[in-house]
C-alpha cells in the first residue's frame, strides 16, 4: 500500500506529454480513411471546445468501432513516442513535487508501453509510484475508483490533474477535486463550462498552487 502522503494523479496526454500534434495527425488519418470529414473544414480550435462524446456524435463514429480505434491509435502513437516531449517546465514541476514527498501516479487511456517509453526517454519514471492504463474513453471514473482502492488512497488527500472535459466529469463522479490545465486537448472555455474545481494556464504556476492547497490526512 502507498503511504499516505498527499497524492497527485496526472492524466498523461495533453497534461504531461505534448502529444496533441501527433494525436491530431492520427485523427486526420482516421478522418481521411473514413471519408466522412472534410479535412479542409477541420478546425482544431473548435474541436478543443467539445467533449469526446460531442465529437463522436458530430462525426458519427459508431460506438462499437471505438475500442478498435483506440488500439489502432495507440499503435500509431507509438511510432511517434521518440519525438513527443513533455510540456515546458513539466520535468521541473515533477521533480519539485517529488522532493516535497508527494505521491504521484498516472491514469491514462494511452497504452502503458507508450507511457513507459516516454517516461524513460525523458528520465521521468522515478517520479511516479504507479501508471494505470485502460483502453476506455468513457470510464475514467471507474479507473479512478480502481486506483483509489488498489493503492488504498485517501480521497480527501488526493487531487487529479487533467486537460479534458471527461477528466472533470470523472472527478465529479468520484468526488475528488481536479486542477484542469488549459494547455491540453480541451480549451479553457470548455473546462470552465465543465466546472473544474481549479484551472491553471501554465505549468510553472502549478507548483505554488499545489503547495498552497489544503490536504487532510
Amino acid at each position: 500500500m502507498i503511504t499516505q502522503n498527499p497524492t497527485i494523479i496526472f492524466d498523461f496526454d495533453g497534461t504531461i506529454a505534448n502529444s496533441l500534434p501527433y494525436t491530431l495527425k492520427i485523427f486526420r488519418e482516421f478522418a481521411q480513411d473514413r471519408k466522412r470529414i472534410d479535412l479542409n473544414k477541420l478546425d482544431f480550435s473548435s474541436i478543443r471546445d467539445k467533449s469526446i462524446n460531442q465529437l463522436i456524435s458530430q462525426y458519427k463514429v459508431p460506438l462499437y468501432q471505438i475500442p478498435a480505434l483506440i488500439i489502432k491509435g495507440q499503435r500509431l502513437l507509438k511510432t511517434y513516442m521518440q519525438e513527443i516531449k513533455p510540456f515546458p517546465r513539466m520535468k521541473n514541476l515533477l521533480s519539485a513535487l517529488w522532493r516535497k514527498k508527494f505521491t504521484m501516479g498516472i491514469i491514462s487511456s494511452n497504452s502503458r508501453d507508450n507511457i513507459e517509453i516516454f517516461l524513460k526517454n525523458h528520465s521521468l519514471g522515478d517520479f511516479f509510484r504507479f501508471v494505470h492504463s485502460e483502453k476506455n474513453l468513457f470510464g475514467k471514473d471507474r479507473s479512478l475508483k480502481r486506483v483509489i482502492k488498489k493503492y488504498g488512497l485517501n480521497k480527501h488527500n488526493l487531487i487529479y490533474i487533467g486537460d479534458e472535459i471527461r477528466d472533470v466529469e470523472a472527478c465529479q463522479k468520484v468526488g475528488i477535486p481536479i486542477i484542469a490545465v488549459s494547455w491540453g486537448f480541451n480549451s479553457r472555455k470548455a473546462l470552465q463550462a465543465a466546472k473544474a474545481n481549479y484551472l491553471i494556464d501554465k505549468p510553472e504556476r502549478l507548483y505554488n498552487f499545489i503547495i498552497n492547497l489544503s490536504f487532510t490526512t
